[in-house]
């Protein structure tokens, strides 16, 4: 159903010998494409399951609030993100803002 937010549908639904309806809209689903946490030994660890347009300034706010958290390093986990070998520019970031004095990218399949 391609239709513009928050376009209303009803439905009549057939299950066996009963028939009712049900209203649907149609809505935009934010979805988090990350989770972040702190592991023991103040190592930080960020899981990107996609990229969206905005993925660079959640990361961001991730990091930031491991190393507020007390992160001395972090964990990139780049797998099944959805996009097979797609870009991750963090390093050229970290250069401008000072916030990582190393990254290794390791790949592991």
């Amino acid at each position: 159903m391609l239709a513009q937010e928050r376009f209303e549908r009803i439905l009549e639904i057939l299950r066996e010998n009963e028939t009712f309806t049900k209203t649907i809209e149609r809505k935009t689903v934010q979805v988090n494409p990350m989770e972040s946490e702190i592991l023991e030994n103040n190592i930080g660890y960020i899981r990107l399951m996609g990229f969206d347009e905005n993925c660079h300034e959640e990361f961001e706010k991730k990091v930031d609030e491991l190393i507020s958290k007390g992160a001395k390093s972090l964990i990139i986990d780049l797998r099944d993100n959805g996009v097979g070998s797609g870009s991750f520019d963090y390093e050229e970031n970290s250069k401008q803002t000072g916030k990582c004095s190393q990254l290794s990218v390791r790949s592991y399949y």
